[in-house]
């Protein structure tokens, strides 16, 4: 029984520590005091672009400081997708570039 018990407190000690790694994590992506050396930082609208992610063809884009754009040599491609991308536009908000349907 005393084995069962430790075993259960290890176990919800291991869930709590997860949880926190997590919440760490989420709030640090999330953030909005970002840093100039961050690739989301913006001041203005026009400092944020639309990135592609790859060359696939089938990746909706990121939202980037036009900055830290990087321009793929992709070959033509010839494919459909079944991918659905809504239309966005490249905003700054709080300092963070970010995509906006349209």
């Amino acid at each position: 029984m005393k084995s069962k018990t430790f075993l259960l407190g290890g176990i919800l000690i291991i869930i709590l520590i997860a949880v926190l790694v997590g919440v760490e994590i989420y709030n640090g992506l999330n953030n909005e005091n970002i840093s100039p050396d961050n690739l989301l930082y913006c001041l203005k609208d026009s400092d944020c672009a639309s990135q592609a992610v790859s060359c696939n063809g089938c990746d909706c884009p990121i939202p980037v400081n036009i900055n830290n754009q990087i321009v793929f040599k992709c070959a033509p491609l010839e494919m459909v997708c079944n991918l659905y991308c809504p239309l966005t536009i490249p905003k700054c908000l709080n300092k963070k570039c970010t995509l906006i349907e349209q």
